[in-house]
């Protein structure tokens, strides 16, 4: 019997458009390394992962494999052409897992956008995967939380901040219940839910949370986020 195996598909196929800059955030350089590579290098450390897909920008694909070229990684790395949107480019990913994939494997979706990967959280998330069948790296919350008003921006409630978590990467499922949900659900339900708790939780499927102990839930959209993490990234070692 074939064992158990553990994939990650590093979600990169993203255009960038809030990021305000004509080359995709992902592909920025950082410390003379595109922000991938930078994710890349990270994972490839964590002993738990078997293999991993690149679902990437299709503008971008002979870049990336260049990229990759370039690097001795153990790991085996895949790199694939992404959708239209976040959910078509999950379900490319999961149809090319599919050819190497069990029912009970864990399949891991890791954005881009988080350049500083929790090694230790990723782990936890496998193992908790593994028992529960989906989870999700999260960030408990600090600061008061702030219901407020749309319109007015007033604040209408104080919510209790030990009951509020921010999704942080990687989030993931058991392999058989992910491909079972995002083949037969439209792209346009998927894409109200973009996320593995919205699924779970409108499919019923248990959703535990683990929380991160070891990184900074450090999230690139704008090109002030890039600046901060360029600061991180300056003093970082791997």
């Amino acid at each position: 019997m074939k064992n158990s195996r553990n994939f990650l598909l590093l979600m990169m196929a993203g255009s960038g458009t809030r990021f305000g800059q004509n080359l995709p955030k992902q592909f920025h350089l950082v410390n003379e390394e595109p922000v991938f590579i930078y994710i890349l290098k990270q994972l490839n450390k964590i002993s738990e992962l078997d293999d991993i897909v690149i679902v990437t920008n299709p503008n971008f694909t002979s870049y990336t494999k260049e990229c990759i070229d370039k690097n001795n990684f153990e790991k085996a790395i895949q790199i694939i052409n992404g959708g239209s949107c976040r959910s078509e480019s999950i379900l490319f990913g999961l149809q090319e897992v599919k050819k190497m994939a069990n029912d009970d494997d864990v399949v891991l979706m890791y954005d881009a956008t988080h350049p500083i990967v929790d090694k230790e959280g990723v782990s936890k998330v496998i193992n908790t995967i593994k028992e529960y069948g989906a989870a999700s790296l999260v960030q408990h919350q600090c600061d008061t939380i702030y219901k407020i008003d749309e319109e007015t921006s007033d604040v209408k409630e104080i919510l209790e901040r030990r009951e509020i978590v921010a999704a942080a990467s990687p989030e993931g499922f058991k392999f058989g219940k992910a491909f079972d949900i995002y083949t037969k659900t439209d792209l346009d339900t998927l894409n109200q839910m973009t996320s593995a708790g919205a699924l779970a939780k409108h499919f019923g499927v248990p959703f535990k949370t683990v929380p991160m102990e070891k990184a900074l839930n450090l999230k690139i959209t704008y090109s002030i986020d890039m600046e901060i993490f360029k600061k991180i990234a300056a003093g970082y070692s791997e």
